[in-house]
């Protein structure tokens, strides 16, 4: 069997499996997964992705980036990756206890968008949109200059809207299993809209969660 064929017979398998497991989301929501499970929590941990919005000039590369974050008070953040360039050179500071200063350089020559993810954990109980705030952000490139036309942005309430439409529905729900068997690449406006636990990808209790908002429980 040549590798096209088989390559393809693997896709029809996954969309198989993908469809009977929508199928059985529907009648496993109320029997398995407890209300409380969409319940903000004291204690948390989790995954704040943020990444580079805007146009960068022609023949222009991202050398580094430097922000604040400003965290809910008992949140402290314990790593950072850059998952854009795993061989950045990367700091953080606590600098106050709702508060962290962030810096990444020696970014690699050829890059030209940061996908950051900031690891928290700790213990609060607000919410999780207006409590993780970006200040004092610059972008800068591989020689050392501000890019003015390239800012930082991020969202940890994910919405649950996959396909941009403004609704979450049960196709919402199955874009996130395609993602999470790996149909469809994963994407920095992915896991702010479809990472619902918090976790940094997205796996098929994202897509849970998303088909339990889809139908209201």
């Amino acid at each position: 069997m040549g590798n096209a064929k088989r390559s393809s017979l693997e896709n029809i398998m996954k969309l198989h499996i993908i469809n009977l497991f929508a199928s059985l989301l529907l009648m496993l929501l109320i029997s398995v997964v407890p209300d409380t499970v969409m319940a903000a929590s004291p204690s948390f941990s989790g995954t704040l992705p943020i990444l580079t919005t805007g146009t960068i000039p022609s023949n222009t590369y991202i050398g580094g980036v430097q922000f604040d974050v400003s965290l809910p008070s008992g949140i402290t953040v314990s790593n950072v990756i850059n998952n854009s360039d795993s061989g950045s050179l990367i700091a953080f500071n606590q600098s106050s206890p709702t508060s962290a200063r962030i810096a990444i350089v020696n970014v690699n020559q050829n890059v030209t968008n940061l996908i950051i993810m900031v690891q928290c954990s700790g213990s609060f109980s607000g919410l999780l949109l207006t409590d993780f705030v970006i200040s004092n952000a610059q972008v800068i490139d591989t020689g050392g200059n501000q890019i003015s036309s390239v800012s930082l942005t991020s969202s940890y309430n994910p919405d649950g809207d996959l396909n941009g439409d403004g609704l979450v529905q049960s196709v919402d729900a199955l874009l996130a299993l395609r993602l999470a068997v790996g149909l469809d690449p994963l994407s920095a406006n992915a896991l702010i809209h479809g990472d619902m636990n918090g976790d940094g990808k997205i796996t098929s209790a994202d897509a849970l969660l998303i088909l339990r908002k889809a139908v209201g429980l």
